[in-house]
């Protein structure tokens, strides 16, 4: 079996360490991240996907991997839609809209964009929790 590790603050993996004081101007890719890991198959290209985004997104640079990476991820939560209950399925939306906006906000790190990126924090951490309650649920099934 595959060993998907979760992150249960889905921000934790688009925004560790941001914060909206302006002499902090950047997203902190080492801050720590509350990581379960499960062993389960069934979700093991989610989890993929999602450390693929979290990569491309923190690689410094504003490239073609960070679109691609981040379409990957979404189509991967999509796919999870058809199996999820309406909250979950709504979870799993807004995690795809986070991980789009903090791409967006991280390609030009403004201090205004940081902030922005902050401010997305309580809704991701919540549709991750969601997420991650129901792949665990799902995996002990």
């Amino acid at each position: 079996m595959a060993r998907v590790a979760l992150a249960l603050a889905a921000l934790a993996l688009v925004c560790s360490g941001c914060s909206d004081d302006p002499e902090q101007t950047g997203a902190d890719p080492s801050a720590p991240v509350t990581d379960i890991t499960v062993e389960c198959d069934r979700f093991a290209d989610t989890a993929q996907r999602i450390a693929e985004a979290q990569a491309a997104l923190y690689d410094g640079k504003d490239s073609p991997e960070d679109a691609t990476a981040v379409d990957d991820l979404v189509t991967e939560l999509d796919a999870l839609k058809e199996e999820a209950p309406d909250d979950v399925d709504e979870a799993l939306t807004g995690l795809g809209e986070g991980f789009r906006s903090a791409q967006e906000l991280l390609a030009d790190p403004t201090p205004e964009n940081t902030a922005e990126l902050a401010a997305l924090s309580p809704k991701l951490s919540e549709d991750s929790q969601a997420v991650t309650a129901w792949i665990l649920r799902e995996c002990e099934s």
